[in-house]
């Protein structure tokens, strides 16, 4: 038995071990590669996925602004007429205001009367009343505007127009008496508030007396009532 070579045999056992650990660490990495590409090419669809989204949404986003660029055209379109409405109005208020008081003037003049001067100024905001009448004229004129706004189709405000003058005249009158009807004249008339005489003196001919004395003339949005 002592005369048993065994170092073949553990060369041999040798040479298999080496080939079993080549051949597993072979596998080893080709199983790594596989994982590797296979993991790459999850990553790489996602990757593409997350792409394909991010273009969709510049797309979209892209589609959003055309749009808004639109409404920005509507909206600025809209307020150019809605200028031009206003500009229409005013002038059709202010044509209507003089053909109106024009026209009122030569009935409540007294024949004891008769007016130098006359002047308007158009105003934003009407004077506050000096008696209860012309209190009662100035709201009554002020809920026909919002019943007027109130009845608009859609609840859609008709552009606002400046509809308030101030109207300054200056005359000469034989006697008092004469002032004081036409001052009763003008209070009233429904959309004239605010009479006031502001000044009374004896004609520098000593024919009479001059005067002059302002008034506000109101007109609604629809001249019609």
């Amino acid at each position: 038995m002592s005369k048993i070579n065994l170092l073949p045999w553990r060369e041999d056992l040798k040479k298999i071990k080496n080939r079993i650990f080549v051949a597993i660490l072979g596998v080893s990495v080709c199983f790594s590669v596989v994982i590797i590409i296979l993991v790459g090419a999850y990553y790489d669809s996602e990757l593409s996925k997350q792409n394909a989204n991010i273009a969709y949404i510049d797309k979209e986003m892209v589609a959003i602004r055309s749009e808004i660029n639109e409404f920005k055209d509507v909206q600025n379109t809209k307020d150019q007429i809605l200028n031009r409405m206003n500009i229409i109005q005013e002038l059709r208020a202010d044509r209507i205001s003089v053909v109106k008081l024009l026209d009122v003037l030569p009935r409540v003049v007294p024949d004891t009367v008769y007016l130098k001067k006359f002047s308007r100024t158009l105003v934003d905001v009407p004077p506050p009343p000096p008696n209860a009448e012309n209190a009662d004229k100035t709201k009554s004129a002020a809920k026909a505007s919002t019943v007027e706004k109130e009845a608009e189709p859609g609840g859609t405000e008709t552009p606002n127009v400046r509809t308030y003058y101030h109207v300054y005249l200056e005359g000469v009158a034989e006697a008092n008496e004469g002032i004081s009807m036409l001052l009763k004249n003008l209070e009233k008339t429904p959309w004239i508030v605010s009479v006031k005489l502001n000044e009374v003196s004896i004609n520098h001919e000593g024919k009479g007396l001059d005067f002059k004395l302002s008034m506000t003339q109101y007109l609604s949005e629809r001249e019609g009532e």
